[in-house]
């Protein structure tokens, strides 16, 4: 063949290669976009980190997949897609990644963005007993005046299968503050953890560890807890060492009842004592008096 290219053929080869080029360039996927850290998406979530995509295919690449393990990267956006790595399986996920995250909404997806369940809203406590707690059961109480009554119960109960015949409501929906009384759908308790905080505004918060019980599967035995925050004037050492199914809920024991989710209208009542003896030595002079069990890994 002949080393000469025809004048007619290169300027037509060079119109081809300007119009490829100009494609190229206005291919959307090729340009430039900031997302803004912190920011709250239209469901109200908050998102983690901030990322902006780079003018390049593999800069878009790992905007959308993250790493090359699959792994969420630190820094990747949160999202409710569930298509996206960066959603995040627990709040101790996300506060691992960030450790200035704060209080707050966020989106998670518990089993993966390949399986059936979708990512929904979590609130989650990043600052209490070291963070990245998920909000699994917000509560009030009925009658609270009258604390030791058997008219006082929780306002609400999980469905950890403990109802008795004159139980308050139980609950599937998950709460989005500690002021909403509500539960998570229980059988996803342990999907999140296995540690468990209680916090309330009338006695002293609690952290706790699995030993040879557990309160996410409902086995009755031992668990190492740690006062997390003391409220009262006295019993501020005290702490639980057993959990068991009760007649009217789950409790948490010292000596006796220290935490009893009692769901009973016409029996027992929600014991939080301090002092783990089945007293009301907590605080009684409480305006808008609320509890709630957070869960970690």
């Amino acid at each position: 063949m002949s080393g000469v290219v025809d004048a007619g053929k290169s300027t037509a080869i060079w119109a081809m290669v300007v119009t490829m080029t100009g494609c190229l360039v206005e291919n959307p996927a090729y340009q430039t976009g900031d997302s803004a850290s912190g920011s709250a998406d239209s469901t109200g979530s908050t998102s983690v980190g901030s990322m902006s995509a780079e003018t390049s295919a593999a800069s878009e690449s790992d905007s959308q997949g993250g790493s090359d393990t699959g792994e969420p990267m630190a820094g990747e956006e949160s999202s409710s897609t569930g298509s996206d790595p960066g959603v995040f399986a627990n709040c101790a996920e996300i506060h691992l990644t960030d450790p200035s995250a704060p209080d707050g909404v966020y989106a998670i997806d518990l089993d993966g963005p390949d399986l059936d369940l979708d990512p929904f809203d979590v609130w989650c406590d990043m600052t209490s007993a070291g963070g990245g707690w998920t909000l699994v059961y917000a509560y009030g109480f009925t009658d609270f005046s009258q604390f030791s009554s058997s008219t006082n119960a929780v306002d609400v109960v999980p469905t950890w299968e403990i109802t008795p015949d004159d139980s308050v409501p139980t609950s599937t929906t998950v709460p989005l503050s500690l002021e909403e009384s509500a539960a998570m759908e229980f059988s996803l308790w342990h999907q999140l953890g296995t540690a468990f905080l209680v916090r309330t505004n009338i006695s002293n918060s609690v952290a706790c560890e699995e030993v040879s019980g557990s309160l996410v599967q409902r086995i009755d035995g031992d668990i190492e807890c740690t006062i997390a925050d003391a409220i009262t004037s006295t019993c501020t050492d005290v702490v639980p060492t057993t959990v068991a199914a009760w007649a009217g809920g789950m409790s948490v024991f010292g000596e006796d009842h220290y935490f009893y989710w009692d769901a009973s209208l016409g029996s027992h009542w929600p014991t939080h004592d301090p002092c783990g003896v089945n007293q009301t030595n907590h605080l009684q002079d409480v305006e808008e008096p609320r509890g709630a069990i957070l869960i970690r890994p």
